[in-house]
């Protein structure tokens, strides 16, 4: 639409060369289309999208944890229905470690390689793997989504109480 709107402008001559200089955008808040971001399905998406990038490169793991990740995911689920909190957070520890060792084991490939033309998507994968496993329940930069990192929450609770974000000044409603 913005595109067709410029168009017309500049058929009918009513832009010039300097209001191309600067544009300013106005644009509203988007939802996203993305589910409610537990810690332990984000390890486990995360764990699929490192082992999946493996797999395309054909780098070898010891072990990529991937049928393991599995069961452990489904046990933690079912711990949390039947509020067994303890043994679901066992489990999401379990998924946190089970990323943690293809990390390194990943980071261990990639310094052991000689030839420094590393992979931009594999380096992106984990630099996103490391913001995940270094987040913690206070960090101000969360990550919610593994296929877009981008997104953040503006703002959490009831649509009539304020959001104060810990860490920072900055105040944010949802109105």
């Amino acid at each position: 639409m913005f595109k067709e709107f410029l168009n017309s402008a500049n058929k009918s001559e009513q832009l010039k060369e300097k209001d191309f200089e600067q544009r300013n955008v106005d644009t509203k808040v988007q939802e996203k289309a993305i589910s409610y971001p537990t810690n332990t399905k984000l390890y486990y998406k995360m764990l699929k999208a490192l082992s999946a990038e493996t797999k395309e490169k054909a780098i070898l793991l010891k072990q990529s944890h991937k049928f393991l990740a599995k069961k452990t995911l489904a046990k933690q689920a079912g711990h949390a229905h039947a509020r067994q909190m303890n043994r679901s957070r066992k489990m999401t520890k379990k998924l946190k470690t089970y990323l943690g060792k293809v990390y390194w084991e990943l980071i261990r490939h990639k310094v052991a390689q000689k030839d420094q033309s590393a992979d931009v998507r594999l380096l992106n994968k984990l630099a996103v793997a490391e913001k995940l496993l270094t987040q913690s329940k206070e960090s101000i930069q969360k990550l919610y989504s593994i296929h877009a990192p981008e997104v953040e929450c503006i703002s959490k609770g009831k649509a009539h109480k304020r959001y104060v974000r810990r860490g920072g000044s900055a105040v944010k409603s949802a109105w």
